[in-house]
């Protein structure tokens, strides 16, 4: 079977994902999947195998094969979801950004690509990190592996808290594959990737191959800006295209209990000095949307935009759907209905006039419209609402902090009463 380029087209193929011709996502534990919204059948391991054989190993060319022939991979759920929102997917994504139409239509009838064609790295060497963030966990950063270890220890599956795949076999790999030369664009996350050697590595190695003209974007806490006393800027600086998505999920001691390790001066600090070395780094900031900052949204976006200077078209959501005692959707009834009264007086803020020929805040109205469509969708699980107590209180005593007191506001997702 000869496949032509509309096979792979999203408004013909409602399953097919170019992902699986352009990309590999490496977990923190070695396992290789062909995106980041894939946690749950990996494409291979790193830890044993080559990327030649994970390209065009049994997993990948099944994968390719079905969803090229209309069958829906249940790995892909989070895409089809939002598609069926209305929303742009992370699917579509791949199809609009990395349609190589010779190596699509290369495609073998068994599922095999002869060329490795990474065009779209997304390596995450470990999850050493230096938070430990509410909505997080051990698989993504270390040193809640550490804390859960010591407090929790059968539930970190006798896991070290530093997990770490072989990262010199995949470094290896990319040299031997020739794969620097194909880059397009390469996304580094975590664990945290400031604080991370391979990530320097690779920053390297694309300068030693001459290819500074590569797209670089990150997600970061954004806690530390230095790398063995070198300043990332120095680094930076020798790249074209450089994008900075920075975690902020919220403002002062709210963002310190979400995100313990985040510190609301370092943030401000971090962000004027890459502002003054790097001026030509693209800085947004990014949320991960979850219980304990939905209705403290409002405020954030404000202060992002006019204290903090962020263009609002760089400022973008995740929604956290685990831990499922975190997903925003577990608001109780009563805490939903508040957070739509203040929608309804916020919105007016954001809403421009139809013929403005350059919107300024369309992507703010999007994000708290996303929301609204996110909260209501599905009723209040109340399992998740007794999990949301119970882990809540335990972190506060394990980490000497107070719900209550930082969050007034919340007051009715430990008080509500579970049937």
């Amino acid at each position: 079977m000869k496949y032509k380029l509309e096979d792979f087209d999203p408004k013909n193929n409602k399953t097919v994902c170019v992902s699986a011709w352009s990309h590999l996502h490496a977990s923190t534990d070695g396992k290789v999947y062909n995106c980041c919204m894939n946690s749950d059948k990996p494409m291979g391991d790193y830890e044993d195998e080559s990327l030649k054989d994970i390209w065009n190993g049994e997993e990948i060319k099944k994968f390719r094969v079905k969803t090229l022939n209309g069958i829906k991979q249940s790995q892909c759920n989070l895409c089809y979801q939002q598609e069926e929102m209305g929303n742009h997917s992370f699917r579509m994504f791949f199809w609009d950004t990395f349609n190589n139409k010779e190596i699509l239509e290369s495609t073998k009838e068994d599922g095999t690509v002869d060329d490795i064609n990474l065009t779209y790295w997304d390596f995450r060497f470990s999850n050493v990190c230096n938070l430990k963030c509410r909505t997080c966990g051990p698989v993504y950063s270390s040193t809640w592996g550490e804390e859960l270890s010591r407090v929790k220890p059968e539930e970190n599956g006798g896991h070290s808290a530093l997990r770490r795949g072989n990262g010199t076999n995949i470094l290896k790999s990319l040299e031997d594959e020739n794969q620097y030369q194909k880059a397009e664009s390469i996304y580094f996350a975590g664990g945290e990737p400031l604080i991370m050697n391979e990530h320097y590595v690779i920053l390297d190695n694309l300068k030693k191959y001459n290819r500074t003209d590569v797209k670089i974007s990150y997600n970061t806490n954004f806690m530390n800006l230095f790398f063995k006393k070198t300043p990332v800027w120095d680094f930076w600086n020798k790249f074209d295209n450089i994008q900075l998505q920075t975690s902020i999920d919220g403002l002062d001691n709210r963002g310190e209990y979400i995100r313990k390790g985040f510190n609301m001066e370092t943030y401000k600090t971090n962000l004027n000095l890459v502002r003054t070395n790097s001026p030509h780094v693209k800085i947004g900031a990014s949320i991960a949307v979850s219980i304990l900052n939905t209705l403290h949204i409002f405020d954030l976006i404000d202060t992002l935009i006019n204290d903090l200077k962020f263009n609002p078209h760089l400022i973008n959501i995740n929604f956290v759907f685990g831990p499922s005692y975190y997903n925003p959707q577990n608001l109780t009834t009563d805490l939903k209905n508040k957070w739509l009264s203040l929608y309804e007086k916020e919105i007016v803020k954001y809403i421009e006039p139809e013929n403005t020929y350059f919107p300024v805040y369309n992507n703010i109205k999007n994000i708290l419209d996303r929301i609204k469509t996110f909260l209501f969708e599905k009723e209040t699980d109340e399992v998740q609402v007794g999990y949301f107590k119970y882990q809540t209180e335990f972190y506060d005593n394990v980490r000497g902090e107070n719900f209550k007191e930082v969050f007034p506001e919340l007051i009715g997702m430990v008080n509500a009463k579970i049937i």
